[in-house]
């Protein structure tokens, strides 16, 4: 889970699933498959996908709240541990 949310949250801060895939080193195809499953668990859709673009969806920006969150306790974590 924790992959998802990294993937997510870079697509999120770059606005580009190519970007998010260079940033992260795979391929841009796992990365639109990972957030369509994303989507698809989540019974929403968190991006508008435009022509050259994509932008959060009220939910998107939402999720990258909790996203947030949850990455910074992973962090915490496992600083800790």
């Amino acid at each position: 889970m924790k992959t998802k949310l990294q993937t997510f949250k870079a697509v999120a801060q770059q606005l580009s699933f190519t970007k998010a895939a260079e940033q992260l080193y795979i391929s841009q195809p796992a990365i639109s498959k990972s957030i369509k499953n994303l989507e698809f668990e989540y019974k929403t859709t968190f991006f508008i996908r435009k022509r050259n673009s994509i932008e959060l969806t009220p939910e998107g920006k939402s999720f990258l709240i909790y996203v947030n969150k949850i990455l910074a306790i992973y962090a915490e974590m496992e600083e800790q541990f």
